[in-house]
Order: C-alpha cells, then sequence, then structure tokens
C-alpha cells in the first residue's frame, strides 16, 4: 500500500465532509444569492465597518465609521470584537458578500464536520 492510499484510508471522512458541504452550498451557489436571516444586515454591517477600516487604515474600536449610515454606533466593542476584525477581513479579501457568505459557510460547515 502506497502513502497515498495510506493517507486516503486514513482521512477518508475529510472527503465526506468537504462533499457534504458542497451539496449544502450547492443551492445558494445555483442562485447566486445571498442569504440574509433576521440578523444578516446588522451582522453585515458590523463585518463591512470594519472591512473599511481595515482597507482605509483607520482603525476605530468603539465606533463605526463607515457601517450602519456612519451613525457613530458602538457595536464592535460589545458583539466579539476579534471576530469582527476577523470576518473584516475576509470580507476584504472575498471583495463581495457573496464570496464571503459561501467562504464562512464552507469554512463553517468544513470546521463542524471535522470537529
Amino acid at each position: 500500500m502506497t502513502k497515498v492510499e495510506q493517507k486516503l484510508r486514513n482521512h477518508w471522512y475529510l472527503i465526506v465532509i468537504m462533499l457534504i458541504g458542497t451539496l449544502i452550498t450547492l443551492p445558494q451557489l445555483n442562485h447566486q444569492a445571498t442569504i440574509i436571516g433576521a440578523d444578516g444586515l446588522f451582522h453585515f454591517n458590523r463585518f463591512y465597518d470594519v472591512a473599511m477600516q481595515i482597507k482605509n487604515h483607520n482603525f476605530s474600536y468603539f465606533m463605526q465609521l463607515y457601517g450602519f449610515l456612519n451613525s457613530g454606533r458602538i457595536v464592535t466593542a460589545v458583539y466579539s470584537p476579534l471576530i469582527t476584525y476577523i470576518f473584516g477581513l475576509i470580507l476584504l479579501l472575498c471583495n463581495s458578500f457573496y464570496k464571503f457568505e459561501i467562504f464562512t459557510r464552507f469554512a463553517f460547515l468544513f470546521y463542524r464536520g471535522y470537529q
């Protein structure tokens, strides 16, 4: 048995997880639509604000400078700032909410399946 066959035999579940994640994400890929739930706009505003802060090198931990109609709300400090900055960076790298949602959905499905 070769090393590749041995690795496939030992890690077959990763392939199954990726296939299931792809099957769950496939309807969204076919319709090319962003799914927005009850809190979707709120969280998208958080991530957009942080992405613009990173892009413009204008960091404000407390005030929302770009999202929420530039209202200066205190949101990032209350709702998990580290996660917000990580997702803001991912959004900046993805360049659109659609790509961001596909990437994070697949990443979460893979992570939860692997765990």
